[in-house]
């Protein structure tokens, strides 16, 4: 890298891309930061995407910026959302806090941004910024959708400043598409009685990969848990094991419901309920085989009107079935 520095010539220019790309370098970006400061310093000045860049990626690079152009360096609220979110996000907080304190603004993005990628940022932005820190509606939503871990977000959030906080039904919807259940139990444990599990809550929950939100609502909540006909279509096009739990905990009525709900689908929806009804989930391989193994249930449970009306499955929905497990 020095020598090319050394010979360049007047074609060679050193652009803001040029250190971004620097600043995002995790093996050693450092080292190349500090050359290129030494060797071009008057040729480039430190813009907000270079710090965004640095802040993500390396509190070591903001250290070196503050020390080397310090005068340049400008905390805006992008750069902060960019070191909450980041790799070494607490430890860069820190640094901005304690050296530009009064520029950092604790934004509602800035907490959004911090309760969704790191629960030691959100814990610093708490400690350090107290009433600044805003717990609102959208702020909840976030740390219902973290992606990082369990619902420690949350239930750091409830205990520390839940008095300030409502819970509304948008936040227990974005904890119910969640796929850890940790995050509703966080909910249900501190403000269980705010809960309401309406029809979109359960729909969310039959949506869910993770089966486990579904035992965990019927669990605590299994009396405001309303199997309707949008809660068992979703559950049967939903390649985990949510229908199964229907089946196991509410067998009956997903059945009922599903019996009333083959009048005016369509033939996918037909051939998905038509398994629903008669307790079968998975992929069939067999299709002749699994009609005829189908209809004999069916006429076990006196409902071979279907088939023979020509209401049931036929092999264009069975068809239609398979290629849409196959191509959600």
């Amino acid at each position: 890298m020095i020598p090319l520095l050394d010979k360049r010539d007047s074609e060679f220019k050193i652009t803001e891309e040029v250190f971004k790309a620097a600043a995002e370098n995790s093996h050693n970006g450092k080292e190349i930061t500090t050359l290129l400061l030494d060797k071009c310093d008057s040729e480039f000045k430190i813009t907000e995407e270079v710090l965004k860049a640095a802040a993500f990626f390396s509190k070591e690079i903001i250290t070196l910026f503050f020390a080397k152009r310090d005068s340049e360096v400008k905390i805006t609220e992008e750069v902060v959302k960019s070191a909450v979110g980041g790799f070494d996000s607490a430890e860069v907080m820190e640094l901005l806090l304690d050296r530009r304190g009064s520029e950092v603004k604790i934004t509602e993005e800035v907490v959004k941004s911090a309760v969704y990628s790191s629960f030691k940022a959100t814990e610093l932005l708490l400690n350090r910024c107290g009433t600044e820190v805003m717990i609102t509606e959208d702020v909840l939503k976030a740390a219902a959708g973290i992606y990082y871990g369990s619902g420690a977000a949350m239930a750091l959030l409830l205990d520390r400043r839940g008095a300030e906080v409502e819970i509304t039904e948008k936040v227990v919807l974005a904890a119910a598409k969640h796929w850890s259940k940790e995050v509703m139990e966080s909910l249900l444990d501190r403000r269980g009685a705010e809960v309401q599990i309406t029809e979109k809550v359960v729909l969310a929950a039959a949506k869910n990969s993770s089966e486990e939100m579904m035992e965990l609502l019927l669990d605590r909540r299994g009396d405001e848990v309303e199997i309707t006909e949008k809660v068992v279509l979703a559950a049967a096009k939903n390649r985990g094991e949510v229908i199964e739990v229907l089946f196991d905990r509410r067998g009956t009525e997903v059945k009922e419901v599903a019996s009333r709900t083959f009048i005016g689908c369509g033939p996918v929806e037909k051939s998905l309920l038509y398994v629903v009804v008669i307790g079968v989930s998975g992929i069939f391989s067999d299709v002749i085989g699994m009609i005829g193994k189908l209809r004999i249930r069916l006429i076990e449970d006196n409902c071979d009107q279907w088939v023979e009306k020509g209401t049931g499955p036929s092999f264009l929905s069975y068809g239609l079935f398979l290629w849409q497990l196959g191509n959600p």
